[in-house]
């Protein structure tokens, strides 16, 4: 029997192809060197075989190996006699030949199978290959777009016409061979796609290697090389828009969809040629089955791209490729806005008609009342005779509802009680009707509109569409009220768009469109003077996902997809295409083949080699084998003896070297393939490594930082040396191998990274292995171990505080950035080290070519991380790296609030100036004209008017008294008089009313005063800009010319305060500052401006290079997800406001309880005003008494006395009060308003009917051989790129086993022989690609113990294999509780024959325990099945348990009449829905069976919902379920779905009752300063009348003390007083009283209707030390979390629970992501919503009023019963106690 080293032999001189299936690809001349190529010319003739044939089998066979490795196979050929034994040979030498098809017509090639299961590979062998190229020109959907085509044929001519059919256009790699001119000789071609048209000529094949080293499918689609893409798209704003010269000719498109196109051309370097639908269509219908516009040009491959504000809906995905959604839309509805009610019909408004129908009953009841009550008492005393009379009561009765003053009085008390009552009950009337006409004047009250769906429905509006996709919408919905729209719905076409908005405006229609369309026209046609005339409805129909449109099979989809997921990530798609410029290429997935080897090759390697070469050589390739194999190789050396023998050995026997460089100076690096596709190993021999030090230290952007390298050398201080470079700092894994002191010894070292300095042993190789098995390789930043990192940052709230002790030292730093690097320190367990920049220059800028501050220290490596709200900015790009974003920001001004008007001068707020001099002219022309109306009526008319209006000055005083509201006691009699005074009652009572209303309105809510808002204002103020920050260069250049550098906040805010500059810093520090330190009760000092710019994203500063980035990116991301930031943030604000520091820092206070723009009690300093005016009166009526007294009498003597203050007396002062009058007011108002797979069969024959697997010349019959074959068969096929792991229990039969795959498999990793379960604990059970576990045990036991209890030890996404005696043995691992989890286990069972063994394949979710699958006989499979099919993809209708409970809105459910339950329904169910119907599952829901919800931890275990799921005992769980880090060690969470946080639920405080209201216009400390000012009044009048009868004693009525206390209390109470004061002093004080009492008066009634329309927000608790101080109980239904706690805190992204490391997750989460992106969910939720606000369990819970009645109370509505019950118990008291005083005056009295 031959041995295997002599069955190789032979191979190799027989046969080249076997010799390069045995050593891999590398080139077939290297390993078959002693072979001659005249020798093998001879031995192909002896044998038959063309040189031809062969070199095209050698051809084929490397293509594969290099470029199909791992892909599913098609064969097809013409039957030729050339290509059939080509073919017949690629059968033979290929392990992954799946398919082999004879094409004589195009049918024949429907029967490939064109969806391979990771990538196809096809060879097309044509002699005439029309039927080929029929079938890629018909048949679109059967064609492998992504996979690698070779098409051999006579001539480049067929390979052409290939490239140019349909789906020949589309597929990124074709490469030809075409026979050429000498013998042996073939021509390779490649496809071009978009670079240029047809094919070009690469490289040569002949005798068995190329002629030259190029990339057979280079990436095609990272750089198009300038290509031009025809791209349809129409004019459709907002998303593409056309800006034209004056001319109408186009200068240039822009836009958001123009925007992102721009990037996508910039990153992939292609051109875009718009052209427009030829047709006209824009977007494009289906007529007669035939797509029209801008749809049926993609579908017939006219155009390249589609972009026009492009919805993703499913006809459009069944008929073109969509990219990745990059915007939203909704799909609402445009109305026009209600014309409001005309003013003219303001009269009515105030009231409503059961209010006016209550007054108009008292009307008419208070004249006859009042008649009986002076009947009834005239009889028991003298009451007035005028009052007798029914038509003189109904007059006196009807002139006090009208507020007309009457002259007579009632004498007797019970008919002044009547009356007392009665003035008030009508004063509050009307002042109630004038305060509420007044607002409906200034305010209108918005017209009744259609603002949902359901009104629309119901209304006789038309619905307007331009495009018909919507009706199908709509008629598809599942809302009722939106599919009754098909009724009304009407589509117009897009020419007769102005028809339709005009139909709108006329409201006629309702137009249906999206709202980014909808709002620009709104903004740009129907807007005037700032007011719409058009609006967009509440409620919208549905949205949509905004894409861009490709041809089906688009090789640029991915790409595109790539890129817009970038632009939405880095908030790219608005901004300059420039900040793409160092967009990466995504790596390319070429991967390099992995051959067989075994230990006889290995020993035929170094026959004739010293023992060190051999030693070493033998070392470098198992590194290779297990630590490089997929990856791009190069060798580099210094041509020592020692190397290039081991470089040659290398080079013959490793499958994957790309380039071998001999190195003599540094600048030979400079020409190694730094990038490569996959990963880069780098072998380093060297004896004198100086060169390579210097380029490691020099050259920084020329080095692979991810690559693996591999340094062998001399001494261990070299090692150290490349260790310590600049790159070798930044370089994860570097090994180097150091000579031992044993002959064939070598020591092995590895770089510590951030694990320590310089390098330290790993393991020792000696005698062709190692002394112990070690990680080469390990990952370095997953744990820093304690690392230090160096940080440079410094003091920039909110971002990084420092919390000081009271000695200033400092303590500790929060703030968000803070907090991010804890959390990240926490994780990857390293040490932040703080330190601020040396050079004290913050972010640092550059200067002369060097950057100072945080920028330099990360430039020069002097620090790991640069943290301090930190921009990701194109400048800073090429000097450092970027972590992920976690935070965004933008750069604004921040500007002083302008101080508002003093309260004391709101007297003259309420008119314009032009107002006030308007009404001082008709003030000052009134008199005058009412005096010429009197002397001419008198003249002319024989009726005797008023003498004393025959007196200009009493015309006079009559006209100033009209203008202050005061009642005359002289009425017109001339019919041309009372017409002119009538009117002149109007005119002023609406003066009056206006003036009081909008003084209230002041002094309640102050006027914003005029600020800068924009760059625009901001460059016409000429205000300095501040900052102390570098400035950023590309801002305007009136920021660049007026920003002025500051190194303190003080001086900057000092300047923003005086209002002499604004202050330019981010959003967020702005906002903290404001907040912090400029804001005094409640009210803010200084404001951000509406307009910022530059918007950015927040990032980490690192080393350019720095390895941490990548677990970095990593690591933030799942911070992102849990929502931890936020919090993290919110309790560094909330820490911050608490300091001395931050809290208070520029007179910073708490914000008061009460805001400015709250309605509430009208306080001191609000009616400052009021009380000012009192006391100049006061002042002046002294200063007048005084000069009276002591003036006056000396100088006029005897006259004083005789004339006393007649008008011809020497009493100037008569004068001057006789023009100023006497007046009085009431309020008005004054306030304007602008107004969402199926598993495939394996037909691959796994070669050929199941090739032999001839690993030896020969196979015994033994079991032991039978079993070797079928496992090396199995790691050949599945296990090929895996981890492996041998795991025995050393009994003879599988002993042999493990004997015979170690020397024959390539990838062995670990073996492991296992008598107790604590032996698999030293099992690798995390590997860093994919896992593949042999188990070969007799005695299976210590396994099921190990898979019953260690749960975290155990790879649940690797692959098992389980020999074992019984089947029984396999179903027992299966029913393990981690058995249970793991997808893929093959039990391998003894059969009945001898060498034949059954393979079963555990069910997971299909079923319960296993199912046979093939039988392994004869070293073949009898059947073909999928060994290791995805099980996930579809559940084939298992049963899963899900656990929930009902928790409104996340779970609801829908019961019958009698309670049964018939569906459930909510955001969790429709989430788990969608899932179920994907993947093809039945939900089985049950509530927890201990009703514990979802549980707490009690003694260590779980109850509940996690409980469950921590057992085992149900397979999912949601309720509303957090994303929590205590649960996330008893069970696994879904991806998230949604996000929520923790709230309080507190009642709405009742709000105080309307009968109370009489009480609530003042404070009570205003209450009290009216009540002292009451009391105080009528003793000052007293004494300045008793001081005044000193001179005069003509005012006896006011000579009394009681009855100047009456008259002053008269006067408060806006009653007017028979007796009118005569001397000067008197005069003035009572002057200055009616003007006091009037302002009281207006701002009481004012305050009063205002709280009788708008209820005051009653005092509530808010926040959490609020619940704390109130004493209130907390209850819940669920654990109380433990951790900190805010006002709404805690926010948590909502997911399922699952089972630990249950196989569902990864799918789960995959399906979670397109339910995300569709959109679907937000419908979802949407329709379960208006579900259960239909049912009388959700929707009719509490005593909740409808939402229209909130709004219906905040408008200015007319006033009901409700609002009015106060009055009318003022009036029932006036009955009842006008009743008891008439009864006790009859029968007592």
């Amino acid at each position: 029997m031959e041995s295997s080293q002599e069955v190789i032999h032979h191979h190799l001189l027989a046969d080249p192809f076997m010799t390069s299936r045995i050593y891999g690809q590398g080139e077939v001349t290297n390993s078959t060197r002693n072979v001659t190529s005249t020798q093998r010319t001879k031995r192909l003739k002896a044998s038959g075989e063309s040189i031809q044939e062969a070199s095209l089998s050698a051809l084929l066979l490397s293509v594969v190996q290099e470029e199909m490795t791992h892909c599913d196979l098609v064969l097809a050929h013409d039957n030729s006699d050339l290509y059939s034994s080509v073919v017949q040979k690629l059968l033979v030498m290929l392990p992954n030949s799946r398919q082999v098809v004879v094409v004589k017509n195009p049918e024949d090639m429907l029967g490939v199978t064109w969806v391979p299961t990771l990538c196809g590979g096809y060879l097309f062998l044509f002699d005439h290959p029309e039927p080929l190229f029929t079938f890629a020109s018909t048949h679109h959907d059967n064609w492998d777009y992504k996979g690698r085509y070779v098409m051999v044929s006579r001539s480049v001519e067929h390979i052409t016409s290939l490239t140019v059919t349909r789906n020949g256009k589309k597929t990124e790699h074709i490469i030809g061979a075409v026979k050429g001119g000498l013998e042996g000789q073939w021509m390779v071609y490649m496809n071009m796609l978009y670079w240029g048209k047809g094919v070009e000529h690469i490289t040569n094949w002949r005798l068995h290697r190329y002629t030259s080293q190029v990339e057979l499918f280079p990436d095609k689609l990272s750089d198009l090389r300038g290509a031009t893409l025809q791209v349809s798209s129409f004019e459709f704003p907002p998303s593409i828009m056309y800006y034209r010269d004056e001319d109408g000719k186009l200068l240039f498109r822009f836009g958001e969809d123009i925007s992102l196109a721009e990037n996508l051309a910039f990153a992939l370097n292609f051109r875009l040629n718009f052209t427009e639908p030829a047709d006209g269509y824009k977007w494009g219908y289906i007529f007669d089955g035939v797509w029209t516009g801008m749809m049926g040009e993609l579908i017939r491959d006219e155009v390249d791209l589609g972009m026009a504000n492009l919805f993703l809906n499913f006809y459009r995905y069944e008929t073109v490729s969509l990219s990745t959604p990059f915007s939203h839309e909704k799909v609402c509805f445009m109305a026009r806005v209600e014309p409001p009610l005309p003013h003219w019909q303001a009269l009515a408004f105030p009231f409503h008609p059961w209010t006016w129908l209550a007054i108009f009953c008292g009307v008419i009841m208070a004249g006859p009342i009042l008649f009986l009550l002076a009947v009834a008492s005239g009889k028991c005393g003298d009451e007035a005779t005028s009052l007798a009379t029914l038509g003189f009561s109904w007059y006196y009765a009807t002139g006090l509802h009208f507020c007309e003053s009457q002259v007579v009085e009632p004498r007797m008390n019970s008919t002044r009680i009547f009356v007392l009552f009665l003035w008030l009950y009508t004063m509050i009337l009307t002042i109630a009707y004038s305060t509420n006409l007044t607002a409906f004047l200034l305010v209108q009250k918005p017209a009744d509109s259609m603002e949902t769906i359901k009104e629309l429905s119901e209304s006789s509006v038309e619905l307007a569409a331009l495009e018909e996709g919507y009706v199908v919408v709509i008629s598809n919905s599942s809302n009722p009220h939106v599919r009754s729209l098909t009724k009304i719905q009407k589509s117009y076409g897009f020419h007769e768009e102005d028809m339709v908005f005009e139909r709108v405006r006329a409201g006629k229609s309702v137009f249906l469109e999206n709202t980014g369309f909808l709002n620009y026209h709104i903004a740009t046609r129907f807007t005037h003077r700032g007011v719409p005339s058009v609006r967009v409805m509440k409620e919208c129909l549905t949205h949509f996902y905004i894409v861009f449109a490709m041809p089906m099979h688009s090789p640029l989809k991915k790409k595109f997809d790539h890129i817009i997921a970038g632009c939405i990530r880095a908030v790219l798609s608005d901004m300059k295409p420039k900040l793409l410029s160092n967009w990466p290429p995504p790596s390319s997935t070429k991967e390099n083949i992995r051959t067989l080897r075994s230990a006889s090759v290995r020993a035929l390697s170094t026959v004739g080699k010293s023992a060190e070469v051999a030693s070493l050589s033998v070392l470098l390739r198992v590194i290779v084998h297990q630590e490089l194999t997929n990856c791009n190789l190069l060798l580099v050396h210094d041509a020592n003896d020692l190397y290039s023998a081991v470089v040659q050995d290398l080079m013959l026997f490793l499958p994957n070297p790309r380039q071998v460089v001999v190195m003599r100076k540094a600048e030979d690096l400079l020409s190694v393939l730094w990038v490569s596709t996959g990963c880069g190993g780098y072998l380093l021999l060297l004896d004198h490594p100086q060169p390579l030090l210097t380029f490691a230290n020099t050259h920084h952007h020329t080095w692979d930082y991810h690559g693996r390298y591999v340094f062998v050398s001399q001494r261990v201080e070299q090692v150290e040396a490349l260790v310590a470079t600049r790159n070798g700092k930044k370089t994860e894994h570097i090994l180097g191998v150091v000579k031992g002191g044993q002959e064939g010894e070598w020591r092995v070292y590895m770089n510590m990274l951030y694990w320590g300095e310089g390098v330290r042993p790993v393991t020792t190789w000696r005698h062709h292995r190692f002394t112990s098995q070690s990680q080469l390789f390990p990952d370095k930043l997953h744990d820093l171990q304690g690392a230090g990192l160096k940080i440079s940052t410094f003091e920039y709230p909110p971002s990084n505080m420092y919390y000081r002790a009271d000695n200033g030292s400092l303590l500790f730093r929060y703030g968000e950035d803070i907090a991010l690097t804890d959390t990240l320190a926490y994780v990857l367990n390293f040490t932040p080290r703080y330190a601020e920049p040396a050079d004290g220059n913050k972010w640092g800028r550059q200067v002369n070519g060097t950057w100072q501050g945080m920028m330099g220290e990360i430039t020069r490596d002097e620090v790991d991380i640069g943290l301090a709200n930190l921009y990701i900015r194109i400048n800073r790009a090429h000097i450092l790296e970027f972590s992920a974003p976690f935070s965004d920001d933008g750069s604004c001004f921040m500007a002083r609030v302008e101080p508002p008007l003093p309260r004391w001068q709101a007297l003259a707020f309420p008119f314009h100036p032009w107002t006030w001099l308007a009404i001082l002219v008709g003030l000052i022309l009134s008199g005058p004209i009412l005096f010429l109306l009197v002397r001419a009526t008198t003249r002319w008319d024989s009726v005797d008017e008023v003498k004393r209006l025959t007196e200009l000055g009493y015309s006079w005083n009559f006209a100033f008294g009209l203008h202050f509201r005061e009642p005359q006691d002289v009425d017109p009699r001339m019919d041309s008089t009372r017409v002119f005074v009538l009117f002149l009652w109007l005119y002023t009572m609406i003066l009056t009313i206006v003036y009081s209303s909008n003084l209230t309105a002041f002094l309640l809510v102050q006027k914003p005063p005029t600020s800068i808002q924009t760059l625009d204002d901001l460059y016409e103020s000429g205000l300095e800009v501040a900052g102390f920050g570098a400035l950023i260069t590309d801002t305007s250049e009136y920021i660049n010319k007026m920003y002025r550098r500051f190194k303190t906040l003080d001086d900057a805010f000092g300047l923003v305060m005086e209002g002499k500059a604004v202050f330019w810093a981010s959003r967020g520090f702005l906002r903290y500052h404001i907040v912090t330190g400029l804001t005094t009760r409640g009210v803010s000092r200084a404001r951000i401006m509406k307009e910022c710019f530059l918007p950015y994203s927040i990032a980490m500063g690192l080393q350019q290079h720095s390895p941490l980035k990548r677990k970095f990116d990593e690591v933030i991301g799942w911070i992102q997800q849990s929502g931890i930031l936020r919090q993290d943030v919110t309790q560094a604000l909330r820490l911050a406001a608490t300091t001395k520091e931050y809290g208070a820092g520029f007179g910073g206070e708490v914000l008061s309880e009460e805001s400015e723009g709250t309605r509430g009690a009208l306080n001191l300093d609000h009616m400052q005003g009021v009380f000012m005016v009192a006391a100049i009166g006061y002042f002046i009526a002294i200063h007048v008494a005084l000069i009276e007294i002591f003036v006056l009498r000396a100088l006029c003597g005897d006259r004083w006395a005789a004339e006393g203050v007649s008008e011809k007396g020497c009493s100037w002062l008569s004068h001057i009060y006789k023009l100023v009058g006497r007046g009085r007011g009431r309020r008005h108002s004054l306030s304007l308003s602008a107004t969402t797979i199926v598993p495939t069969l394996d037909h691959r024959s796994r070669s050929a009917n199941s090739q032999d697997v001839r690993l030896t010349a020969q196979w015994k019959s033994s079991d032991a051989e039978a079993l070797s074959a079928l496992l090396a068969y199995l790691v050949q096929q599945e296990f090929s790129n895996c981890h492996l792991v041998l795991t025995y229990d050393a009994s003879d039969l599988y002993s042999a086993v493990v004997q015979d795959l170690l020397m024959l498999l390539p990838n062995p990793r670990q073996v492991v022989v296992m008598k107790k379960a604590e032996d698999l604990l030293g099992v690798l059970w995390v590997s860093t690609g994919c896992g593949g576990y042999l188990l070969l045990l007799d005695h299976p036991q210590p396994l099921l113990t190990f898979a019953n209890t260690h749960h975290h030890t155990w790879d649940y996404h690797g692959r098992y294999v389980f020999v074992s005696q019984r089947v029984e043995q396999v179903e027992a691992l299966v029913a393990t509780r981690n058995g249970k989890k793991t997808e893929h286990i093959l039990g391998v069972v003894k059969g009945g024959q001898e060498g034949e063994w059954r393979v079963y394949m555990n069910m997971l979710y299909w079923g319960e325990g296993v199912r046979p699958v093939t039988t392994w006989r004869h070293h073949r499979f009898t059947s073909q099945s999928q060994l290791f099919p995805d099980k996930l993809t579809d559940l084939q209708g298992a049963g899963l348990r899900v656990l929930t409970f009902k928790l409104a809105p996340s779970i609801m459910e829908y019961r019958a009449v009698n309670g049964s339950l018939l569906f459930r329904y909510g955001m969790d169910i429709a989430v788990t829905e969608f899932l179920a119907r994907v993947i093809n599952f039945t939900s089985m829901f049950a509530a927890p069976d201990d009703g514990w919800k979802w549980g707490r931890k009690v003694n260590g275990s779980w109850t509940g919902l996690v409980g469950e799921l921590n057992r085992d005992e149900a397979d999912i769980g949601l309720a509303n379920l957090y994303i929590m880090i205590t649960r996330a060690a008893a069970m696994d969470h879904s991806a998230p779905f949604s996000d929520d946080g923790s709230c309080f639920m507190a009642r709405v405080e009742p709000p105080l009752p309307r009968w109370q209201a009489l009480a609530f216009p003042f404070h009570p400390w205003t209450w009290l300063a009216i009540f002292v000012g009451l009391i105080l009044s009528g003793p000052v009048l007293f004494i300045l009348v008793k001081a005044s009868n000193q001179i005069d004693d003509q005012t006896p009525s006011m000579a009394g003390f009681t009855s100047s206390w009456l008259y002053s209390y008269g006067l408060h109470f806006r009653e007017p007083q028979l007796s009118v004061p005569r001397m000067d002093s008197t005069r003035v004080f009572v002057l200055f009283l009616w003007l006091y009492t009037m302002i009281i008066t207006i701002a009481y009634s004012t305050n009063l209707i205002s709280f009788l329309l708008v209820q005051k927000a009653p005092a509530s608790i808010e926040t959490i030390e609020e619940i704390y101080q109130s004493g209130l109980e907390v209850a819940g239904i669920g654990a109380l979390i433990t951790n900190k706690s805010e006002e709404c805190f805690m926010p948590y992204n909502i997911g399922m629970g699952l089972q630990r490391h249950s196989p569902l997750k990864r799918k789960f989460d995959e399906v979670i992501g397109w339910i995300q992106q569709s959109g679907i969910l937000k419908q979802a939720v949407t329709q379960a919503l208006r579900l259960a606000a239909t049912t009388k369990e959700y929707g009719g819970g509490g005593a909740g009023k409808e939402e229209d009645d909130t709004v219906e109370e905040a408008a200015v509505v007319a006033l009901n019963l409700d609002h009015l019950q106060g009055v009318f118990m003022v009036a029932g008291i006036l009955w009842i106690v006008a009743t008891h005083v008439f009864l006790l005056e009859i029968f007592v009295i």
